[in-house]
């Protein structure tokens, strides 16, 4: 509860270009399990600093991100099973994934109202 609160009493721009990628993330984490009860503190993440981290977690991860061979070999395999497969998404909070699968009403992985789900590729 002490180190959210303290978090908070800093400027929001302690969260920026500079900040270390790791950093953002353990804060992230931290925001998360606190939202969900996890940590049985009553603190929480100050709105305007979640929406700055959520944005500079998204903005770092894209610098860094690169396609490889596998993932670009799933991605036809994806495609080639009747998904409709879309790169590099990001999920929520901070969080992304290698792909966004639809799969569309009326296909045998889609059903009758069609199905969204996501993949990572390791």
């Amino acid at each position: 509860s002490r180190v959210l609160e303290e978090v908070n009493r800093r400027p929001v721009a302690q969260v920026g270009a500079s900040s270390k990628t790791v950093a953002l993330y353990g804060l992230q984490a931290a925001r998360l399990l606190a939202d969900r009860g996890a940590l049985g503190v009553a603190a929480r993440v100050d709105g305007a600093l979640a929406a700055r981290l959520d944005h500079w977690l998204e903005a770092k991860a894209a610098q860094v991100r690169r396609r490889s061979r596998l993932e670009y070999e799933v991605q036809v395999v994806l495609e080639a099973a009747g998904l409709q497969p879309t790169p590099d998404v990001v999920v929520g909070h901070g969080l992304s994934a290698d792909f966004r699968c639809q799969a569309v009403a009326g296909s045998p992985l889609g059903g009758r109202e069609g199905r969204v789900f996501y993949v990572e590729v390791d």
